[in-house]
């Protein structure tokens, strides 16, 4: 396998590593999402946002770029300017920047990549394809009026001895569909592996919220689906939140009388307390009820992903959003204020 082949594996392997290692020591405060969609020209199958520029002399290095042969790749910078279509302005940004280097754009905006390398012999830029370029040199692209979602731009410098470093900037462009509660609150799609899902179409539904002693369960009715969100993450422990079918149905028991709550608590009933009863794990963590269900009507939305990325948004009781993420081999949630 050659050396790049070798980095790009190794590359997703660690997104998935990481993101599984590091999920769940503490409840997640903020929505890290990671995975990859590309808009597909149907007509040709090739990426909507590439589109190759006239083919060009090569570019000489320049000597602040040349290194001794053999000596490992060096990528001296890699940076993007967004040419606004909207206004003429110009924006910057490099590999260098805080991590994840990223710039929003809009369909219709002009993309030019500058780069320069040392101790490389071969370059190319990525997208969902390698495109072969100069090892220092510009790449000018307009990008479709139906892009959307996060594209990441790669550039791979390899010496004569295979080995490569990788730099990436991601270009964020906007969902054809906004999130229900906000079109300005960010998710921030753009990162190492990140998602670059969009928002599929909201759905409103019948719900109910009850608080426990460490935790929440909200039922969702459209969707038959019950959530438990933890306040409380074990050490080592990977679940921040859960979701269960609702399975209860009136011909079963809503309650358990034989299990006496504490004075000011309660006991969970229907489709809350059957997920409760069967599952110590769930139990043990939330404790008893400190309020009874309240019904109201919510609004659902879902970001889905490839692999074991996701987002549900769901609208909370009192007017905020539960986010809840499924990330590697973890979940996390969060709750996001709404004014």
């Amino acid at each position: 396998m050659k050396r790049v082949e070798m980095l790009k594996t190794i590359a997703g392997l660690l997104c998935l590593f990481l993101t599984a290692c590091t999920v769940g020591t503490t409840r997640q405060e903020t929505a890290v999402l990671q995975t990859t969609v590309q808009p597909i020209d149907a007509a040709t199958d090739t990426p909507t946002i590439l589109t190759l520029p006239p083919p060009t002399a090569a570019t000489t290095p320049t000597p602040a770029a040349t290194a001794e042969a053999g000596s490992e790749p060096l990528i001296r910078y890699f940076r993007a300017s967004v040419t606004k279509a909207a206004t003429g302005d110009v924006v910057v940004i490099g590999s260098d920047d805080p991590w994840p280097p990223h710039e929003k754009a809009a369909p219709g905006d002009t993309v030019v990549l500058e780069w320069e390398t040392a101790g490389a012999i071969s370059a190319a830029l990525t997208f969902s394809r390698e495109v072969p370029v100069d090892t220092t040199g510009t790449f000018t692209y307009e990008t479709k009026l139906d892009q959307y979602g996060c594209v990441p731009c790669s550039l791979i410098a390899t010496n004569e001895k295979g080995q490569a470093e990788i730099a990436t900037i991601f270009i964020q462009f906007p969902c054809p569909t906004p999130l229900f509660f906000s079109s300005e609150w960010d998710p921030g799609c753009c990162g190492f592996c990140a998602n670059y899902g969009c928002p599929e179409t909201a759905i409103a539904s019948d719900a109910a919220e009850q608080h426990f002693e460490r935790g929440t369960m909200v039922w969702v009715k459209e969707q038959e689906t019950i959530y438990v969100l933890f306040e409380d993450v074990p050490p080592g422990s990977e679940l921040a939140s859960r979701l269960f079918a609702d399975e209860w149905d009136p011909s079963q028991p809503d309650h358990d009388p034989s299990l006496v709550p504490p004075d000011g608590l309660y006991q969970p009933v229907r489709g809350f307390g059957l997920v409760w009863r069967q599952n110590p794990e769930v139990r043990e963590r939330l404790g008893w009820a400190v309020d009874q269900e309240t019904a109201f009507v919510t609004t659902e939305q879902r970001v889905p992903s490839v692999g074991r990325h996701s987002s549900t948004y769901i609208r909370a009781l009192d007017g905020n959003v539960w986010h809840l993420q499924s990330i590697g081999f973890g979940s996390g949630w969060s709750k996001i204020p709404v004014d």
